[in-house]
């Protein structure tokens, strides 16, 4: 006996497989679009995009906050830096009281990254305390009775534009950067 295989098509392999006396029969509309509807409920197919949409925003947040923070933290090292120049050329040249304090505030400018909101003014000028451990400065001259001790101080401040604007955090920050150098 000689047994050759037949290609079966898909609507013949259908029949066979149904049980004698059944026909196809076509399910009605509502039926099959409950039956899609829990196919898609099931479905895991889009799950991960799905996922991603609603991370998405929260991680742009994220991350342009940390640009936006870390750009105005590396602004402020600069701006110390600029400060720390302007201590650097008062020790090489010490003003004494109103003395070459052109010469520090140039320095500074020098020293300073260039401002993005209108320009650096650095506060430049003389302060007295009564003891070295007291971080109180009055105007030297006004003193409480005590020996005074001179400082050096230079304040430098820049208004920095943020990307965006953040709840409880004001638009430009207002870094501030100062040193303090004994003279006397």
């Amino acid at each position: 006996m000689n047994m050759q295989k037949h290609s079966v098509g898909f609507a013949q392999e259908r029949s066979r497989n149904r049980p004698m006396g059944l026909k196809k029969r076509h399910s009605p509309p509502l039926l099959r679009l409950r039956d899609g509807l829990f196919s898609l409920w099931r479905g895991t197919e889009g799950v991960s995009a799905v996922e991603l949409a609603f991370a998405m925003p929260f991680l742009a947040l994220l991350i342009v906050g940390m640009l936006d923070y870390g750009t105005a933290f590396v602004r402020s090292m600069a701006l110390g830096n600029a400060v720390h120049a302007g201590i650097q050329y008062a020790m090489a040249r010490p003003p004494l009281m109103g003395g070459n304090l052109t010469g520090i505030r140039q320095t500074v400018l020098d020293a300073a990254p260039t401002a993005k909101i209108g320009t650096h003014d650095p506060d430049v000028g003389t302060v007295c305390a009564c003891n070295p451990t007291d971080t109180t400065f009055f105007v030297c001259g006004t003193g409480g009775g005590c020996e005074e001790l001179v400082y050096l101080q230079i304040t430098l401040t820049e208004q920095f534009p943020l990307i965006l604007s953040y709840p409880g955090f004001s638009n430009p920050l207002t870094l501030t950067k100062t040193g303090v150098l004994r003279l006397r």
